[in-house]
């Protein structure tokens, strides 16, 4: 991914594509909830639906390892297959937090904000 090509594709300032991101980080931690609660419930289609919400964002932002995962755990999800989805589940955050990661190297947020940074949430939370 290239932020300076991403933001004349999209034609937004660099302000707004950082904003574009925290959005995703915040969405993506609501929608690995749900994967999450839905394989607690053993609802395929909430996984299901929660990957697919994931995937769509990162294939738009260019996330594409984290756009692969997602497809892959809405895939198993789709046929009912939940058994290896924890364990996909587990690098689906690793990713997003590599992600995190990249944000905040560009954005400097964390050094000059007393706040949360987006992706915080990710850190520390295991897969069950």
């Amino acid at each position: 991914m290239n932020r300076e090509d991403m933001e004349n594709r999209l034609g937004l300032s660099p302000r707004e594509l950082l904003e574009l991101w925290e959005i995703f980080l915040e969405a993506s931690h609501a929608d690995v909830a749900g994967i999450q609660a839905g394989l607690d419930d053993n609802d395929p289609g909430r996984v299901a639906e929660a990957a697919h919400s994931i995937k769509g964002s990162a294939i738009n932002l260019e996330f594409v390892k984290v756009a692969e995962q997602a497809e892959g755990i809405e895939r198993e999800a789709k046929k009912g297959n939940l058994a290896g989805v924890r364990e996909q589940t587990r690098l689906l955050r690793e990713s997003i937090k590599e992600v995190a990661s990249m944000i905040y190297r560009y954005s400097g947020l964390c050094q000059r904000q007393e706040r949360s940074c987006p992706g915080e949430e990710f850190r520390g939370v295991e897969s069950r």
